[in-house]
This record gives structure tokens, sequence and C-alpha cells, in this order.
């Protein structure tokens, strides 16, 4: 009986559950033909235009290249006046003598062929080439020009021209102050300065065509009178070496190189038996010492040549 019983509440619990599904998937299909029927009858949205937004239109520039204008260039020539006035005094140089000794040399060495630092009258034929060239009248026709020329020699260019006599003391006296280490000779333009250590005990330097030393000695250091020194002190120039040497003669050169002697005593320095260096002397000609600058010209003009002039007047005429 009890198993009838099992068997009677299974089939029943069975039945329960089939119900139970058969109801669960029936309201599912319900509710998916409900949905179906409602997204049929909703419109179906459309989609909405969009504004169309103008494009600008850029007009085309066609691109022309400029070209610039050649613009020729004028060539202005500009004439060259030449005052015929009275001729104007000798440009200042560096390198001239202001505070000169004396003019006497210069003066007799201007008569034999031109060391006066004053100037002389010269006619454009009778000048050298290098002078024609750096006056810049090389052309004939200038050839009865008149110039006041004046020249100024650097102590390179005195040197050269000097005679045979000049350039052995000048060598004499370079051996001599080579037989000493710290005794240097220093070359400018002017003269040629004889240093020890940083001071500066002597100069030489050319008046006209004789060679010269002064020295750094007082009357006090020196019997002048023995030596036959001059005292040039009152010149700017020797104010620190006023005791004046002419080379003159080989006794006057032989008194330079003991007046050397002493002065190098006095700094303690030993004379040694051979020169260290021999005297370079420069061989050059006039015309070579005129290109190198070693001799500057100035030269004014005096008188235009009398061909210029009838030129002149016959252009003025075609005119």
């Amino acid at each position: 009986m009890f198993t009838s019983f099992l068997v009677l509440g299974g089939i029943i619990l069975a039945v329960l559950i089939a119900s139970i599904v058969l109801m669960t998937v029936g309201q599912m299909k319900r509710n998916k033909a409900a949905a179906a029927e409602e997204a049929a009858s909703e419109p179906v949205p459309q989609a909405q235009p969009q504004p169309v937004v103008p494009v600008p239109v850029v007009p085309v520039v066609p691109v022309v290249p400029v070209v610039q204008p050649v613009v020729q260039q004028q060539v202005v020539v500009v004439p060259v006046v030449v005052q015929t006035a009275a001729p104007a005094p000798a440009p200042v140089d560096d390198d001239d003598d202001d505070d000169d000794i004396d003019d006497e040399e210069d003066i007799a060495a201007a008569e034999e062929g031109g060391y006066d630092r004053r100037g002389r009258i010269m006619f454009v034929k009778d000048m050298t080439p290098a002078m024609r060239l750096m006056i810049g009248v090389m052309s004939p026709i200038y050839d009865e020009r008149q110039y006041r020329v004046t020249f100024s020699y650097s102590f390179k260019a005195r040197l050269a021209l000097a005679d045979d006599e000049m350039k052995e003391f000048y060598a004499d006296y370079f051996a001599e102050t080579a037989r000493f280490k710290k005794v240097k000779l220093r070359e400018s333009r002017r003269h040629v300065r004889i240093g020890i250590g940083r001071d500066k005990v002597g100069v030489l330097f050319f008046k006209g065509k004789r060679l010269c030393v002064a020295y750094a000695l007082s009357p006090e250091d020196v019997d002048y009178e023995a030596f036959k020194l001059e005292d040039i002190s009152g010149k700017k120039r020797f104010a620190e070496t006023p005791a004046l040497l002419r080379f003159t003669s080989g006794m006057k050169c032989r008194r330079a190189k003991l007046l050397l002697n002493d002065i190098a005593a006095k700094y303690g320095l030993k004379r040694m038996d051979d020169p260290a260096s021999e005297a370079d002397i420069p061989d050059a000609s006039r015309e070579e010492l005129i290109r190198d600058r070693e001799i500057r010209i100035y030269a004014s003009l005096v008188a235009r040549a009398p061909g210029e002039e009838a030129e002149k007047i016959g252009e003025e005429e075609s005119k």
C-alpha cells in the first residue's frame, strides 16, 4: 500500500512539473509575439540630411616673374687738378731730422746731387725712371715740367749710397759692438739704436753723407775736449745721447770704439776676441732704393710744360 502511495505521488509531481514547463514556454512565446507587434507598429526614423557647407572658390592668380631693370653704372672721371702756385713746404716726415745739428753738410750734399731735405727744383726730364714712376709723369709730354723735389732717406739708403770709407767705418764699428754679447744694435728708418739691456747707450746715424755716433755720456762722464766730442744736448732728439762724434778719420773711428769699450766696462761686459757677427752692408742702387721706399720722394708742381699749355689751348678752341 505504501508502495502504491509513492508511485501515485511521483505521478502527481511529474504532472505538476510538466504543467509549469508548458506554462513558462507559452508565456515566452506570447511575450515575443507582443514585442514583434510593437516593433512593427512604430515608425522607422529617417536619417536627417546634413547641411551642405559651401566651399569658397579661391581665384587662381598667375605668377608673373618680376624682372629688375638693369642699371648701368656710370664711371665718373674726376680730373686731377695740380696747383701751379708757389710750391708748398715739404711734408713733415716722421723720419726727417727736425733737430738737425747743422745744415752745412746737407747743403754740400745737395750740390752733389741730393741729400737736401729742403728740396730742389728739377725738370721731369732730369728725373730717373723710378722718380717719374713714383710721381706719375712717365709720358714725354711732361719732360719740361718743373717740380720742387724733396728726398727722405732711411739709414739703410744712406749706408747703401755711402762711399767706401764710410762703409768701412760702419763695418769696423759694427764688428766692435759684436764683441759684446749684450750690446744690441736695432735699426730703424732713422738711425741704429745701440742698447745694453733696456738702456739706450747711443745711436748711429748719418749727417749728410757722414756717419756719426752719439753716446749717452755727459761731460762728467768723459772729457769732451780730449775725445773731440761735440755737445748736442740742446737738441731734443739727442737729449739722452748728447756726446757726438763724427767718423771723419780712422782716429775718430778708434775713439768711437774706445768709448764703447768704456761704456761696456761700466756694465761689467767682457770683450770677446772675435766678433759674433759681421755687418750686412746693403748693396742697392738709387733706383732700387726708391722702388723699395727706402728713399721717399715728395714733389710739388712749380711750372707746367709748354707742350701741356699748348695742348690745353687747342682743346679749348676745339670746343
